[in-house]
């Protein structure tokens, strides 16, 4: 292969590579702050989502699901209001996007929000994440479930909080003897969507500015499971710390090596 052909190579591979790092950095945010009943706390939450989940995302905030969920790496939906309670039809679509590998964020709250509350139930159903049930947790004390514990969590008390009674096909984050309030669906547990990934919270304030260090620290820590899909990162499981393909570095690197690659089977001239 000519220097030429290589060069065309790597410049369509870094072409290739950009393009999936902005589809990997890419979030919806659904936060219906114009028709919130407390539009404060829905814009709160939303500024506290770059600084939590990390500012090298590219965040796209609107206030309803728009038609087209393509192109989104994760999709965080922190409505919360009776008003906002997912349409059949906004249900077909969050589950196509799951089926197709999406990894996505609903929130939920307490008693006080059943029609909200029991549409996602109702999408947890559909997506054969199991037939949950709502149970009022209040302010009762959870313990936080590995992988969730990460940096020394080990218990909390959510304020005024909804929950479910099992976790279906997922797993609790958080959770006491009676059910929890965080339950996740890692890659593979949703039996009709396995490519995706869910997390579910009946809680509003755990999210919000004026939240406790542990609650804080378990929105970092969802943060980490909505973008891994639930997906230990290769230096968690494995102690090598590879240099990410996403950094200026990892490119030039990945695309060296392919001209390598290209050059090592080339035929040489007769």
């Amino acid at each position: 292969m000519t220097v030429k052909a290589c060069a065309k190579m790597a410049a369509i591979a870094l072409a290739l590579s950009l393009s999936t790092i902005a589809a990997a950095d890419s979030i919806l945010v659904i936060n219906s702050a114009s028709t919130a009943s407390e539009p404060e706390v829905s814009a709160d939450i939303t500024a506290q989502l770059p600084q939590t989940c990390g500012t090298q995302h590219q965040y796209t905030v609107v206030g309803t699901p728009p038609t087209d969920l393509t192109g989104y790496a994760q999709i965080w939906d922190i409505r919360y209001d009776d008003e906002d309670a997912l349409l059949p039809a906004t249900q077909e679509r969050y589950r196509d996007y799951l089926e197709a590998g999406g990894r996505m964020f609903l929130m939920g709250e307490n008693s006080g929000f059943a029609p909200r509350n029991d549409s996602l139930l109702t999408l947890i159903d559909m997506l054969g994440g199991g037939s949950l049930h709502f149970y009022p947790m209040g302010d009762e004390a959870q313990t936080i479930t590995p992988p969730f514990d990460t940096g020394g969590l080990n218990s909390l008390a959510f304020v005024a909080a909804g929950g479910t009674t099992t976790a279906g096909t997922g797993v609790f984050a958080t959770s006491n003897s009676n059910g929890g309030t965080a339950v996740a669906w890692a890659i593979g547990s949703l039996n009709q969507a396995p490519k995706g990934s869910l997390t579910v919270v009946f809680d509003v304030n755990f999210m919000l500015s004026n939240a406790s260090l542990a609650e804080q620290q378990l929105f970092r820590n969802l943060c980490q499971f909505v973008s891994t899909g639930g997906n230990n990162p290769p230096e968690v499981t494995s102690g090598v710390h590879p240099v990410p393909v996403n950094t200026p570095i990892g490119l030039l690197a990945a695309i060296s090596m392919l001209g390598l690659a290209a050059w090592r089977r080339a035929p040489r001239a007769s």
